[in-house]
């Protein structure tokens, strides 16, 4: 986990497709390019990484949320509670709020975890309460753990050790997983490092699935 991290955290370019957009919306966007290649604009990039969070604050979170952490994600906070994953300056935003980033992979460390997913419960709850199929079900079975513009990259809790990352999609009210509602809550990656594999071979642009903003 540490090396892929590391990997990305050496990235210093959003790649993005051109065959997805063409130089007028990026330059729209982001202003003018910082390089191109064959298949991509170039622009600019940072990343923040965040001190490991400790056993008792993981085990804290645990206890909060009422299920395990996934192993894997239980390694990525033991080396970074958190992250913030190809951040870029857009133009737009320049003159409301200066400096201001817009973060293309915002990871949640466990507060975030907590807050985030315990209103994706009480969300669920508040509108499936008259639905006899899901009137004895309290408990999610996935976790939400990194924002994609109202949806989430979330982890399937049927495999506790490195179960698959699938976009939750905010058109069913985020109920429980079902292969049912896979054609919008699909498989992006079969395990949490494949998933960030994805994103570093892209160059940050795969893993928001195709349901999100692309920009």
């Amino acid at each position: 986990m540490r090396d892929i991290l590391g990997s990305i955290n050496a990235m210093s370019r959003l790649e993005i497709p051109k065959a997805r957009r063409s130089l007028e919306d990026v330059q729209s966007e982001y202003g003018p390019i910082a390089e191109e290649t064959r298949k991509s604009w170039l622009v600019p990039c940072s990343h923040t990484f965040f001190p490991a969070a400790p056993t008792a604050s993981i085990e804290h979170t645990e206890s909060e949320l009422g299920f395990a952490i996934p192993s894997a994600y239980k390694q990525l906070l033991g080396i970074t509670n958190g992250a913030k994953l190809f951040c870029v300056k857009q133009k737009w935003s320049e003159d409301i709020s200066p400096g201001a980033l817009d973060i293309r992979y915002h990871l949640f460390g466990c507060d975030e975890l907590v807050e985030v997913n315990t209103g994706l419960l009480a969300s669920f709850r508040k509108f499936y309460a008259k639905d006899p199929e899901y009137k004895d079900c309290h408990q999610l079975n996935y976790l939400a753990f990194c924002d994609a513009d109202g949806d989430y990259q979330s982890l399937l809790l049927d495999e506790p050790k490195d179960p698959q990352v699938f976009l939750l999609c905010h058109e069913f009210a985020y109920r429980p997983y079902d292969v049912r509602d896979a054609d919008l809550n699909y498989k992006l990656a079969d395990s949490l490092r494949s998933w960030l594999e994805l994103i570093c071979k892209s160059g940050g642009w795969e893993g928001r699935g195709m349901q999100t903003g692309d920009l």
